[in-house]
């Protein structure tokens, strides 16, 4: 048996310049822009941001940046921990869908804590039928994750095409104004759908 921890690239050692380079630009975006929402423990709050290239029915990308954290108080979100990843759903010609997934962990200096590289296959009504790891090294994980940061320091907002999380939001406003709480999402269900 495997030990499950071994595709889990180790931390970097230093602040890289790829990941130094924009940082506060990035966090200061998702900041701006993402959406919050509580997932309770042990996950917590985090407010994330993702961009779709492409059309989810068939082959695209899909990067989430995420910050981990928590509000104080004082009504502030406080992000201790950065989270990036890129996926590339190809829909193959068994009408599933092929995934090569980075996960990117960071310090709030950019420093990486962790990256893995991982694959999935998923039906196209979102069972998945597949799921396997990639070993990396720390260079393959800076070159991915320097190539995935820049999107997120020049991000632009959409004008249209809000993300499915907005769209249940503001359906569940119209269905039930008076209601304040904030929307949770549950991680699926063993065998249910993954959100794309």
């Amino acid at each position: 048996m495997t030990n499950p921890l071994s595709r889990v690239t180790p931390s970097s050692a230093v602040v890289t310049p790829a990941a130094r380079e924009g940082i506060d630009a990035a966090i200061g975006n998702v900041m701006a822009h993402g959406t919050l929402s509580d997932y309770g423990p042990p996950i917590g709050q985090v407010k994330e941001l993702e961009q779709i290239v492409g059309s989810r029915d068939g082959t695209h990308q899909r990067y989430v940046m995420t910050l981990r954290g928590f509000t104080a108080r004082d009504g502030v979100f406080y992000p201790y921990e950065i989270g990036l990843m890129a996926q590339t759903w190809e829909l193959r010609d068994d009408n599933r869908f092929h995934i090569d997934i980075w996960k990117h962990f960071m310090a709030m200096d950019g420093t990486r804590a962790r990256s893995a590289h991982d694959s999935m296959v998923q039906e196209r009504g979102g069972n998945v039928v597949g799921w396997g790891s990639s070993p990396t090294t720390p260079a393959e994980a800076e070159e991915n994750l320097a190539a995935n940061l820049p999107r997120w320091v020049t991000y632009t907002p959409p004008t249209s095409s809000p993300s499915a999380l907005d769209d249940a939001r503001r359906a569940r406003a119209a269905i039930a104004p008076s209601v304040s709480a904030p929307l949770t999402l549950a991680p699926p269900a063993h065998g249910g759908a993954l959100r794309r």
